[in-house]
């Protein structure tokens, strides 16, 4: 009797295994192929963590990126100024949203993005690290520069 419920025990918990393993894996794609970049980076603004979508774009790989590249490696200057002048209010709040920036892509071409981010603060409130949501926002920014070519032609 012991041996059925052992063994009843044992099978019990290999399909829990099996489920949770296929739950983690839905996970993992969805995060990896979601439409919209994800990434972490530390207090020091270092890459820990990011997703496919964003390695797409950025043309770059996992390993060229983690904790050897820092966001502002891939800023163009104009948005270093952005980012320079949204971080203390960042900071402060503990979220930003919809904040745009211009990223340099590895072959030189640049990746129009809509930056939403939160904070993480250790148990003294320290900042250690952002959760960050990156919009490719290419599609329209081209649409605005057709509409100030057709407004400055009329």
């Amino acid at each position: 009797m012991a041996f059925l419920l052992l063994r009843q025990e044992i099978r019990s918990r290999k399909q829990a295994e099996i489920a949770l393993q296929k739950q983690a894996e839905a996970v993992h794609d969805l995060y990896n192929h979601v439409p919209r970049g994800y990434h972490l980076l530390d207090a020091d603004g270092i890459f820990i963590r990011i997703n496919e979508t964003e390695l797409e774009w950025l043309g770059y790989t996992r390993d060229e990126v983690l904790y050897k590249k820092t966001f502002a490696e891939l800023e163009t200057a104009q948005s270093a100024s952005v980012f320079q002048e949204s971080f203390p209010k960042f900071k402060e709040q503990g979220w930003i949203s919809a904040v745009e920036f211009e990223l340099m892509r590895k072959d030189g071409t640049l990746l129009p993005v809509s930056l939403s981010a939160t904070g993480i603060n250790d148990a003294e409130g320290n900042f250690v690290m952002s959760r960050s949501t990156l919009f490719d926002i290419s599609e329209r920014k081209r649409g605005e520069a057709e509409r100030k070519q057709v407004q400055a032609a009329l």
